[in-house]
């Protein structure tokens, strides 16, 4: 008779808990549906226009090219180019042709090139990239970089500031190492 009322008992319990955890279960989703439609609300500001915005308060003038989409800007007095899409919380920034070699160079010229790319893109913050025009048979250097860019970034002046040095940096460091590169092989 004890056993069968501790049974009874542990049951009522574990349907107590069962019951009492749905019930917060239900709550914490009320709560997360309701910081989801906050987190929405803070997010509702259109990337592109938080970008124009952010870029306005660092005292750029962007301009959106024509055909790309492209907002395009001078900073320090380097040409930048931003992707954004407002469906999308990534943007891709782009510093476009900042360093060319003529198609008709000494290819050890282009090997230096190809080499310090590859190299710097093992531990640079920004991606490093050559492409080719045909046209004017140049072939040109680009850096790439991949961001995040939400209204609740803290500072984004100083975040996309910071984002745009790195640039410079890597510039810095590919024109140095191709320029160690020479060097080392007249010493050779």
């Amino acid at each position: 008779m004890v056993f069968t009322l501790f049974l009874l008992v542990l049951g009522a319990y574990a349907l107590f808990c069962y019951y009492k955890g749905r019930d917060g279960e239900v709550e914490n989703e009320s709560d997360k549906q309701e910081q989801d439609a906050n987190n929405t609300e803070l997010l509702g500001v259109p990337t592109r226009a938080l970008v124009m915005r952010t870029l306005r308060n660092m005292g750029c003038e962007p301009v959106v090219e024509d055909g790309s989409g492209h907002i395009c800007f001078e900073y320090q007095g380097e040409r930048f180019c931003i992707g954004a899409e407002d469906e999308c919380v990534f943007i891709n920034v782009y510093d476009l042709w900042w360093h060319s070699l003529s198609m008709d160079a000494d290819i050890e010229e282009f090997a230096r090139m190809q080499k310090t790319v590859n190299w710097i893109n093992g531990f640079a913050n920004c991606t490093v990239l050559y492409s080719f025009d045909y046209e004017d048979r140049m072939i040109g250097l680009h850096s790439r970089k991949n961001i995040l860019f939400i209204s609740q970034i803290p500072n984004l002046e100083l975040y996309l500031g910071s984002v745009l040095n790195d640039f410079f940096k890597v510039q810095r460091e590919v024109l140095t190492e191709i320029e160690k590169q020479k060097v080392i092989e007249k010493q050779i």
